[in-house]
This record gives C-alpha cells, sequence and structure tokens, in this order.
C-alpha cells in the first residue's frame, strides 16, 4: 500500500498576515523611492511652507522613509524587498518561515554595514541623514567593529557575514541545487 505524505499548508492567519505584508511593502517602496527631505518641516525651514509633499504616499510616507533613512541609510531600500520575501514565503511555503526571514533581514543589516563602512554609495548629502548606513550602520561599523578590529578586519567580518546570512536565507541546498544547475548549463 502506498501512502502519500501529508502536506502542511500554510494556515489561513499566516496567509492573511503574509497577504497584508504585501501592500506594506508597496507603501514603503513609493514612500522610498519619492522621498524629499524637504518635505519634512522639522528638517527644512520651508518660506512658504509647503501644503503638500512631494512624497507619493504623501505624510505619513515622508515621514516614515525619513524615520527608515536615519536607521537604515541606504540599507532602508531593502526593506521592502524583506517584506515581500517574507510575505510569499507566509503565504506559499509551508512549515517554519521565520528563520528564512531572519537571515533574510541579518543579510540586508549586514548589507547596510558595508555600505556605511566603504561608503559604496554617498547618499548622506542628497537624503540629509546622518550616515549612508543610518544609525544602525553607524553603529555596527564605526561603533563597534572599526574600534575593536581596524577598518579592513571589520570588512573582512562584514563581508564574511554578509556571504554567510545570504547563504542562509537562500538555503545551502538551493545554493547546491544551483551550483549542479550551472555546472549543468556550461557543459
Amino acid at each position: 500500500m502506498v501512502t502519500q505524505k501529508h502536506r502542511e499548508v500554510p494556515s489561513g492567519p499566516q496567509i492573511i498576515f503574509g497577504l497584508i505584508l504585501l501592500p506594506i511593502a508597496l507603501f514603503l517602496l513609493l514612500s522610498l523611492i519619492s522621498y524629499n527631505w524637504h518635505d519634512i518641516p522639522f528638517l527644512f525651514k520651508q518660506t512658504p511652507a509647503v501644503n503638500s509633499p512631494d512624497n507619493w504616499v504623501g505624510p505619513v510616507g515622508a515621514w516614515v522613509s525619513y524615520l527608515l533613512f536615519m536607521i537604515a541609510g541606504i540599507g532602508a531600500y531593502g526593506v521592502p524587498v524583506w517584506l515581500v520575501i517574507t510575505g510569499f514565503l507566509m503565504i506559499f511555503r509551508r512549515g517554519r518561515i521565520w528563520p528564512t526571514a531572519l537571515w533574510t533581514a541579518l543579510t540586508l543589516i549586514a548589507l547596510a554595514a558595508i555600505f556605511d563602512l566603504y561608503s559604496l554609495i554617498n547618499i548622506k548629502e542628497k537624503l540629509n541623514i546622518t550616515d549612508n548606513g543610518g544609525i544602525a550602520g553607524w553603529l555596527i561599523t564605526q561603533g563597534i567593529l572599526v574600534n575593536l578590529l581596524n577598518p579592513v578586519g571589520a570588512g573582512i567580518l562584514l563581508w564574511s557575514f554578509f556571504i554567510g546570512s545570504l547563504a542562509m536565507a537562500i538555503g545551502i541546498p538551493t545554493l547546491v541545487r544551483g551550483y549542479h544547475y550551472a555546472i549543468a548549463a556550461c557543459g
């Protein structure tokens, strides 16, 4: 007698929560793309006062994007990506999704710290924020790693952590499968 494996399907609340994350990710993406620091009157004395912000999502989008840029710097662009990945995992994947979501978040944090350490893309002046990696990136790089190691040692540690957390987020079996497909495609 052949028995079929019992397939676990995501629960109803898990699917609903995953579906809620997708429009939140779109909201954040639109607010980050259309961010203009002049929309925040606290930061910029406006004469005359701007009646409507340039941000596509309005004043809430301007403030949310400002806070995300201050916390994560250029890594703020990874937050909508993380929400989309987590949302799709919650909708389509059975079993526990939190380890993958956590590894993805750690990958994005490492990437923000790398941007802060190397200043690969200088957005401080354009966005009127403290550092390229935001407060979190600055704390990790300048506040801790550069003081304990040096820029070279901090870079080695951050790149290692980035590659390791990315491998854990993607999954080792998926990486091995991708390797085998790449070898087969090359002939």
